[in-house]
């Protein structure tokens, strides 16, 4: 178990780990699959580096999308926020993440 101190060592903002993911997401496009992608302290190094470097490649998730148009509205706002790009899908993500991933294929092939 960590103490407090620990674990603000390794993952606190300045800590090697919080270091790598920077470099990370700084210079790989990531694919963000089974996350929950919701406000936490990997998010909120996202933001922070989307916010200091525009030139961050995109990332993409791919997301269930939410039957209320409002909550994914505001999903897709906070993801974007981040740099990443969402890829919604109705049906199980098993039918369809072969044809899901083909599509973030091309789409990267257009950027």
């Amino acid at each position: 178990m960590l103490t407090g101190n620990e674990y603000a060592k390794f993952y606190g903002p300045r800590s090697p780990a919080a270091k790598e993911l920077v470099l990370i997401f700084k210079t790989h496009s990531l694919l963000f699959l089974g996350c929950s992608l919701f406000n936490d302290r990997t998010m909120q190094l996202l933001q922070a580096v989307a916010v200091r470097d525009h030139d961050m490649p995109k990332h993409f998730a791919f997301l269930k999308k939410p039957t209320d148009e409002q909550v994914r509205i505001e999903r897709e706002q906070f993801l974007t926020e981040r740099g990443i790009f969402t890829v919604w899908y109705d049906n199980a993500h098993d039918e369809a993440l072969e044809a899901l991933l083909a599509g973030i294929i091309q789409a990267r092939n257009r950027i």
